[in-house]
């Protein structure tokens, strides 16, 4: 599993990914969200969650989730984002959040 934030255009673009190594997890009974945090936001009073993905269906392989890019609007120079990968299996998360390093822009 990997959660990895990119600069683009002056704005954070994250994706997750996981590698399905064995049987036991599928895209029926496995979801993905990914997230991008801006950990300033404390600063200026906003929300920290600046762009989520929503659930989806795993896919198997390194780049399985579309990149999920924030709005300009809530992209704010110099803070430092990170983005958050989550799985779960049937609706449990067997899996701690995987973070990415962070970036600033």
């Amino acid at each position: 599993m990997e959660s990895c934030i990119y600069a683009e255009n002056g704005t954070p673009r994250a994706f997750g990914g996981l590698n399905i190594k064995n049987g036991t997890i599928d895209n029926k009974n496995c979801t993905m969200s990914v997230r991008v945090i801006d950990k300033d936001a404390y600063r200026t009073g906003q929300n920290e969650e600046v762009a989520n993905s929503g659930d989806f269906p795993c896919f198997n392989g390194r780049y399985p989730s579309p990149p999920l890019t924030v709005d300009v609007a809530k992209a704010t120079p110099g803070h430092r984002y990170v983005s958050v990968t989550t799985v779960t299996k049937q609706g449990q998360s067997p899996f701690s959040p995987i973070y990415s390093p962070e970036l600033v822009l």
